[in-house]
């Protein structure tokens, strides 16, 4: 487990790598049932996840080894990235008509899926890109 110091260098370097660096980002860490109550569902693989509101901050499952820590920030920063995407969409789903929303919220749920899979691939990416780098 990383210093909350070094958790926050981490952080720091990953926000440049994305552009991200302008927003005024948090992290710490939680153990897993503070992820799961957060997530309102209990989760075999709570990694950790990003809140948006009242301000961005990243929460972190406290048994990552730093790979993981390093996968799992970028993950969250990828959520934070593309988020005004999400909001678009959630917003024009709320002005369908109750029948189409049903279908649009089931559509939704694998679009989301879909786009955690996404995610996923392209953190691995960037964390392997970035580690080349490292390497040279």
């Amino acid at each position: 487990m990383l210093s909350q110091e070094n958790l926050e260098k981490r952080l720091q370097y990953w926000q440049e790598i994305l552009g991200l660096q302008n927003k005024n980002i948090r992290i710490s860490y939680k153990n897993k049932q503070e992820l799961d109550k957060i997530y309102q569902q209990s989760s075999l693989f709570a990694y950790g996840l990003i809140e948006f509101f009242p301000h961005p901050t990243i929460y972190l499952n406290e048994e990552l080894d730093e790979e993981m820590i390093d996968l799992t920030i970028i993950h969250e920063l990828l959520h934070l990235y593309f988020d005004p995407y999400d909001s678009v969409i959630v917003k024009i789903l709320n002005y369908l008509p109750p029948k189409k929303q049903e279908i649009a919220q089931l559509l939704g749920k694998e679009a989301a899926d879909t786009r955690e899979i996404l995610i996923n691939e392209l953190a691995d990416i960037i964390f392997h890109l970035a580690a080349a780098k490292w390497k040279k």
